[in-house]
């Protein structure tokens, strides 16, 4: 899939997060399926002490797709180490790279 989503993104020039999850969704479920996935959800705010349910919003079922492997990497606070994820490893396929404009590019 990372070569894949490499070749993507390359083809673009530079993609948005979006763009790519409605690629590997796309390319895994069936053309469409990113489209066809937006839903009414109830919307949440913390206020004063409680969640309180506000009203409801349109979001797309899908859009939690491969987060993991936009993973920056960080230390926690009881000192174990996360790696940087997937997208972001150069495992002989390339890399993506997060620009300062916030789109994607690979690194080949």
């Amino acid at each position: 899939m990372k070569a894949k989503v490499l070749d993507f993104v390359e083809s673009k020039g530079e993609a948005r997060y979006t763009d790519i999850i409605r690629f590997i969704v796309d390319h895994n479920y069936g053309e469409g399926t990113w489209d066809n996935g937006y839903e009414m959800e109830p919307d949440y705010k913390f206020i004063a002490g409680k969640m309180i349910k506000v009203g409801e919003v349109r979001r797309n079922v899908h859009r939690g797709v491969y987060s993991g492997a936009f993973r920056k990497p960080y230390t926690a606070r009881n000192g174990k180490t996360y790696y940087p994820g997937y997208f972001f490893n150069d495992t002989g396929y390339g890399k993506l790279v997060k620009q300062e404009n916030g789109l994607y590019k690979t690194v080949r």
